[in-house]
């Protein structure tokens, strides 16, 4: 588990398809040499095993670093009637594991979860998040705990329009700072456009960009993140290409 950041919730977009969007941003300014090429960056591959009995379906994933060691994540979700609860394990290259597990309850067009994740050293965060449909617009709410008894609270509302799906939403960290995100999404025939913007409580904004095509069982995506600093001069931001904008 990375240890400067930890997903803990992604609302699917079914309505055009399957998305999901991670945000990130890049600290690092661009290296000095950044003029000269790169030799590429090593690949790891992913291998996933899937099996449904019933109302629960089982998933194994492992993926194979470029070092050669492996990381292997497993997860049960079973459904009864509205009611989704999942458990899962991560095991990194070491042997150590995180344990995750949530309950998602859908009642009317209201969908509520409860997550929690613990950790190696057995310390634990949790979540909890409300997701409301109305007229088309997804309104979210949600407030993740870390092991200190400090708070995130996170807001967003989605809403489609067409092919289009626009989200804007709001991180409030537990000293008051905020980070806000606008992202659209596009789907044309079999590719995905997507568009976003990042703003911290510095006013530092990271755009992202990246356009994603399936063909058969292949997905292409292509992608670049340019990082804005405030007060910096024209041309000081960078931009990179990223397969993962």
């Amino acid at each position: 588990m990375n240890s400067k950041r930890m997903v803990l919730a992604a609302a699917a977009l079914a309505a055009i398809g399957t998305w999901s969007t991670v945000v990130r941003a890049e600290d690092a300014p661009p290296p000095k040499d950044a003029q000269q090429p790169k030799p590429p960056a090593a690949e790891s591959t992913s291998t996933t095993v899937t099996t449904r009995d019933g109302n629960t379906v089982q998933k194994t994933t492992t993926t194979t670093l470029p070092s050669g060691k492996q990381v292997t994540n497993t997860s049960t979700a079973t459904r009864d009637g509205n009611t989704v609860t999942r458990t899962g394990t991560t095991t990194g290259p070491n042997g150590k594991q995180v344990t995750h597990s949530s309950t998602a309850t859908k009642t009317g067009n209201t969908v509520t979860r409860t997550g929690t994740t613990t950790g190696p050293n057995g310390k634990q965060v949790t979540s909890h998040d409300t997701w409301t449909n109305d007229g088309g617009v997804i309104a979210h709410s949600g407030t993740t705990t870390g092991p200190n008894g400090q708070t995130i609270d996170r807001n967003s509302t989605t809403t489609r329009d067409g092919n289009t799906v626009t989200r804007d939403g709001t991180a409030t960290g537990p000293n008051g700072k905020q980070v806000t995100t606008h992202d659209t999404w596009t789907k044309d025939g079999n590719t995905v456009t997507h568009s976003g913007t990042t703003t911290g409580p510095n006013g530092r904004t990271v755009e992202r960009n990246s356009t994603a095509t399936r063909d058969g069982n292949t997905v292409t995506r292509e992608g670049s993140r340019t990082v804005e600093h405030p007060g910096a001069h024209p041309g000081a931001h960078h931009a990179r290409p990223h397969p993962h904008a």
